[in-house]
């Protein structure tokens, strides 16, 4: 198991208070492991002091114990909790895990020691703040996927009239299969250049009601403002000219 950070407390006995041996009694490690979830390790460190301890820890922060070692009587209620020994064994260790629900914990807590009638303490614990890192939330851009298709090459119109849709107009080059993506339709993208633009422009219709069809079906949301227009025998005419020239030829 990966842990995020371990956090390593001593308990120190007041200042005038001697032993033959260590004064360090007892240690509490606090580790967050991977999965947010709390473990709390009260080691014993030595036996100088043969007597009666208790420890009280309060935690603050939606918690639940979730597991424990059952060496020492220990008890868990309303977020307080408590572990008591009549006697100390040295490298005992007593081991909490806890939930966190992914909230933040606030450890407060102290330890009461008795030997009476030589000694009597009560040690308090260091405050300690766990903050539980959520993990960041990435959004996944959706990017479209484009499936590319034969485009049906249609007639020109080097001869008679059509009529065609545009559907953009630059200075500069556009790329033409992108613009053919962009319509929704299986269509080929013409390049005309007249009067310093590049005009692009799909179908090649007989009719003018041919070339309304194909702007209805044009995803037009993807284009500033698609319109009909008009050739005749391949030279780019008004719309009125084209339908005169129908008429005549009728």
């Amino acid at each position: 198991m990966f842990y995020r950070f371990i956090i390593i407390i001593f308990l120190v006995l007041p200042s005038g208070i001697a032993f033959s041996q260590s004064s360090l009694i007892i240690s509490r490690s606090v580790v967050l492991s991977q999965d947010d979830h709390l473990e709390i390790t009260y080691t014993i460190l030595n036996d100088s002091c043969k007597g009666f301890f208790t420890i009280h820890d309060s935690i603050a922060g939606k918690v639940k114990l979730s597991n424990f070692e059952k060496n020492y009587p220990s008890k868990f209620s309303d977020n307080v909790l408590l572990v008591s020994g009549a006697s100390l064994k040295v490298g005992d260790q007593i081991k909490f895990n806890f939930k966190t629900f992914n909230q933040n914990i606030d450890l407060m807590g102290h330890i009461n020691y008795e030997n009476y009638p030589f000694l009597s303490f009560t040690q308090q614990l260091a405050t300690y703040h766990v903050e539980i890192k959520k993990p960041e939330v990435v959004l996944k851009k959706e990017v479209p996927v484009i499936v590319e298709a034969k485009p049906v090459v249609p007639d020109t119109g080097l001869s008679g009239v059509r009529f065609r849709v545009q559907l953009a107009a630059s200075t500069v080059k556009m790329d033409k299969t992108k613009l053919s993506s962009l319509t929704g339709l299986k269509l080929q993208v013409m390049e005309d250049f007249i009067d310093g633009y590049f005009k692009y422009t799909i179908g090649s219709e007989k009719t003018i009601e041919g070339a309304q069809s194909i702007l209805n079906k044009l995803a037009v949301s993807n284009f500033k403002k698609p319109f009909i227009v008009a050739y005749s025998s391949g030279k780019r005419v008004s719309v009125e000219q084209a339908m005169a020239e129908i008429k005549a030829g009728q």
